[in-house]
């Protein structure tokens, strides 16, 4: 059982525009309006807003309900912080305050599996749909259609 391939990804692959929405709200209606309203992917902050996780994960939800996915803006630092939201099934994190190529670096080491990174394989989680996914199809789909955004 393999999960879909992200539209997102997909349409920049393709050279195609992909439309955005910041949302500094994490309430499941704003989400879902959002995504009626055409955007292909909501990007959450958790820098700038007082954002936790169950939040994420509601606007996440209620995102992908309507056909909108999501990229989250990551807070700097602990290498948890760059994989919750991936394991929590957001389409893309974005790494903030990437100063140099060794950051850059690091944001792909930690947040992709072998062979390009060194991220620890879970599976258990919403992206691994919860252990159903065999392991080599997660590690593929992980690499190929999640999105790593160094800012």
């Amino acid at each position: 059982m393999i999960q879909k391939n992200s539209p997102m990804i997909q349409k920049l692959k393709n050279d195609e525009l992909v439309i955005s929405t910041k949302l500094n709200i994490t309430d499941t209606v704003i989400a879902e309006l959002a995504a009626y309203s055409g955007f292909d992917c909501i990007w959450i902050d958790m820098e700038h807003v007082p954002t936790d996780y169950s939040q994420i994960k509601n606007t996440m939800l209620a995102a992908k309900a309507r056909g909108a996915e999501t990229i989250v803006r990551t807070m700097r630092g602990a290498y948890s912080n760059l994989i919750r939201p991936l394991e929590m099934d957001a389409a893309a994190i974005m790494v903030p305050h990437v100063m140099n190529r060794q950051d850059a670096q690091q944001g792909a080491y930690y947040t992709k599996f072998q062979p390009i990174g060194r991220r620890p394989i879970d599976g258990g989680n919403a992206d691994g749909m919860y252990c159903l996914m065999d392991t080599a199809d997660y590690l593929q789909y992980s690499n190929e259609q999640k999105l790593t955004i160094i800012q």
